[in-house]
């Protein structure tokens, strides 16, 4: 008899706890789903590639400075890559570097972009993606950011470069970069 009232209870206590629990997730808060927009869907871009075969790194320890907001190579910051005939390749770029945005107004950023064959690799989005922003005052200060892309290209020779500029008035000082470009079948 106590078996069966002490096998009841324990259920009844499963049960009620197994309720409270589904009862906490679902007021945790609203999904993902629910928290898109209704006048705008998330754009999400997707790519796969196979196994990686071939990295290039580029590296530079020498510090370079610029104060314009055209789009401006930043020296040595290239390689080449090679597909072969019928081929397509997936190329996952990734760019880091000690950064300092400076002098600008509060509100001021800087920006890097990794293009292959002149156009910008994704997320594509000109110069929205900031790499380092500017508190307004002379002294932003260095830090370490990082940035990543990627694009599918066909077969032939393919220029990874990095371009750099600013969004108003701020200096970009960049040091101690590394660019990084993993080669994988499409």
């Amino acid at each position: 008899m106590k078996k069966k009232l002490y096998g009841s209870l324990a259920l009844a206590v499963a049960f009620v706890l197994g309720a409270t629990l589904v009862q906490a997730a679902s007021a945790s808060g609203p999904s993902a789903q629910d928290q898109s927009s209704p006048d705008r869907a998330p754009v999400t871009l997707r790519a796969m590639g196979k196994a990686v075969q071939k990295v290039r790194v580029v590296s530079s320890v020498d510090t370079q400075t610029f104060a314009t907001s055209i789009p401006t190579l930043l020296v040595g910051a290239n390689t080449t890559i090679k597909v072969t005939a019928g081929a397509r390749a997936f190329l996952d770029m990734r760019f880091a570097a000690e950064s300092e945005c400076y002098n600008g107004v509060a509100g001021n950023w800087c920006v890097v972009e990794i293009r292959v064959d002149g156009t910008q690799a994704n997320p594509a989005s000109g110069d929205d993606f900031a790499f380092d922003s500017s508190d307004g005052t002379l002294g932003d200060y260095w830090e370490s950011h990082a940035m990543e892309a990627w694009t599918k290209v066909g077969p032939g020779t393919h220029t990874v470069e990095v371009f750099v500029y600013r969004v108003g008035t701020a200096s970009f000082r960049l040091d101690d970069w590394t660019l990084t470009v993993d080669q994988s079948a499409a």
